[in-house]
């Protein structure tokens, strides 16, 4: 995708983002002062006695590394979930933020 401003002839390439998106849910209820030992994922207590730790992960060794705290506490895996997210950026000039500056192709 290419952005262009039609007055200043600017064109530069946008680049896209992801972030890796997991929850992570375990059996029992982890109490708040772990949060800082897990990748700061926020923690959820679900009804139904279990916990999620939700959040985004750089990569897979961040992964494998908050699976491996969890089976150092001798924590119950249940399930891990992925879900990816993309995100759209693009670069724009100071002198091409004012409104309609811009025309994307």
């Amino acid at each position: 995708m290419t952005v262009r401003s039609p007055d200043r002839g600017f064109m530069a390439e946008s680049s896209k983002t992801t972030k890796n998106i997991y929850t992570i849910k375990i059996k029992g209820y982890l109490d708040d002062r772990w949060k800082d030992w897990f990748e700061g994922l926020t923690f959820e207590h679900e009804n139904d006695g279990t916990t999620s730790l939700n959040g985004p992960l750089p990569d897979q060794a961040a992964l494998h590394g908050v699976l491996l705290r969890i089976r150092d506490l001798n924590l119950t895996l249940i399930s891990v979930a992925y879900e990816e997210q993309i995100q759209q950026d693009f670069p724009i000039s100071d002198q091409d933020t004012e409104a309609g500056a811009m025309t994307i192709e």
